[in-house]
């Protein structure tokens, strides 16, 4: 968008984008502009901007309808669970935005449902909706249709969604969403556009997968988002409490929460194809209930929560001293001082979190804080010059470098990786097209595995390293007599 100046119609690689609304882009864009360039950092720092946002929000909205222990206990949960802790806080995608918008729609339509004024509880959700589908598409509408349908069902309020106050949500929705489509059918046919909206969501539903897959995911599904959520997700033995559900049902926001995390993962729990970082916008929902009932039950019957925690505790602090004998650390600066520093706070926190029942949680919460930062220390700083993807990136840039002026071009339908596009288009400033022909005086980014007559026709003068099944991509050169 910023080399080609069109910020309506995605492209990528000089051909539409079809799949996603451009919001997303436009953010990227916002912060490639305010830091005078697009690489790592520009493109990451709005998710860690929004996942502070994210963060902030769950706190706000917990302290005013829980406690301010819960909402403390919560929001942390969401900053430290392991998808966030040690994944998806560090990628540039759409997910953690698009997540706190859809929470944030969960809870004004509580707030405003509470007070009985659906004029604003239907703007305003229509309003934060629009936004989260000009991000990810009909994703969004899901979340609208189940939630809204749902509560007020639930409620007794469902001849509301009859209503002229619900219409005049619907129309500021279609005023957003649709004067976009307007705009959009300007550089693009816009029946190409939803036709693809429509298949992207189907694509990870049963409509496109065999039974068994299906099967498989219905009975892996709570194991695998258990893993990926640790340690918080382990909130769920708390359920097997006979208590559990009566502390649930004597809190109204609780029990809302309930209702709409209830309404709305089965979704994805019956979808064949689902990847951990689109259930973040259930975190606040999924860990509030687990704090609500931790903190109401009697002592006995959490100690099951505690204990593990604690054995957690010790794991993490015994597992501290590892880059003292790994070997690929050994290179990295001031390697025994950051050792010791991380592995004696987790000592310390740990033993403070065995004799302090009543902190237990806060200096657990702390303890995984110091994992990150170890994390920091001794793990990112390998990813970025050891790993296959730092070489991938070198080797593009290098590429994007010394073809900067050549007439360089993807040849036809080759899965090149995305992260090599990016930095081949950055080091040279132009577009890295596709061309379907072999044009006369022009280099061809070409996969040997798929076209492998081309790469024997000529001769390749460059390769370039690859993340996928071949490794490598050859750079050939097209004589000027072709």
């Amino acid at each position: 968008m910023d080399l080609s100046g069109n910020f309506v119609a995605p492209t990528l690689n000089g051909e539409w984008y079809l799949k996603k609304p451009p919001l997303w882009n436009w953010i990227l864009s916002f912060s490639f502009w305010a830091f005078g360039k697009a690489n790592e950092f520009s493109a990451r720092f709005p998710t860690v901007l929004f996942l502070y946002a994210f963060v902030v929000h769950t706190f706000l909205v917990f302290r005013k309808h829980a406690s301010i222990r819960i909402a403390v206990f919560t929001a942390l949960a969401v900053l430290t669970c392991g998808r966030i802790l040690f994944w998806d806080s560090m990628l540039a995608l759409i997910d953690i935005c698009f997540s706190w918008l859809v929470f944030a729609f969960f809870t004004w339509t509580y707030e405003y449902h509470r007070k009985s004024k659906f004029l604003r509880m239907y703007l305003g959700g229509y309003l934060l909706v629009a936004m989260a589908f000009m991000l990810k598409g009909l994703p969004a509408l899901v979340f609208l249709v189940l939630t809204f349908t749902i509560y007020q069902w639930h409620q007794g309020t469902w001849k509301k969604l009859f209503s002229w106050q619900h219409w005049a949500g619907v129309s500021a929705f279609v005023l957003i969403v649709g004067g976009y489509l307007v705009l959009y059918n300007h550089e693009n046919s816009i029946f190409n556009l939803l036709a693809v909206y429509f298949d992207e969501s189907a694509r990870r539903t049963l409509a496109q997968h065999s039974f068994w897959e299906s099967i498989l995911q219905w009975v892996s599904f709570p194991f695998e988002m258990t893993y990926h959520f640790l340690p918080w997700s382990l909130l769920a033995l708390l359920l097997i409490s006979k208590s559990g559900i009566r502390h649930i049902q004597s809190h109204p926001f609780i029990l809302f929460c309930t209702i709409t995390f209830i309404g709305n993962i089965w979704v994805y729990w019956l979808a064949p194809e689902v990847y951990p970082r689109y259930l973040l916008m259930f975190t606040p929902l999924y860990f509030g209930i687990g704090f609500h009932i931790y903190d109401q039950m009697e002592p006995n019957p959490k100690k099951i929560l505690d204990y593990i925690l604690i054995a957690f505790g010790v794991l993490l602090a015994i597992a501290a001293w590892a880059p003292l004998v790994r070997e690929d650390t050994q290179t990295l600066p001031m390697l025994t001082v950051k050792t010791i520093t991380i592995a004696g706070l987790l000592i310390l926190l740990s033993g403070i979190m065995i004799k302090s029942a009543q902190n237990r949680l806060l200096i657990f919460f702390a303890m995984l804080l110091v994992v990150r930062i170890g994390l920091n220390w001794f793990i990112l700083p390998l990813r970025a010059t050891t790993t296959e993807g730092a070489l991938v990136r070198e080797d593009a840039i290098r590429i994007g470098n010394n073809y900067a002026d050549q007439p360089l071009y993807i040849f036809a339908d080759d899965s090149l990786r995305y992260e090599n596009s990016f930095y081949i288009t950055n080091a040279r400033q132009e577009i890295l097209k596709r061309s379907y022909e072999q044009l006369s005086g022009t280099y061809l980014i070409v996969n040997p595995r798929k076209y492998p007559d081309l790469a024997n026709k000529y001769e390749p003068v460059d390769s370039m390293q690859v993340r996928r099944i071949e490794r490598l991509a050859y750079i050939i050169r097209v004589p000027d007599d072709e």
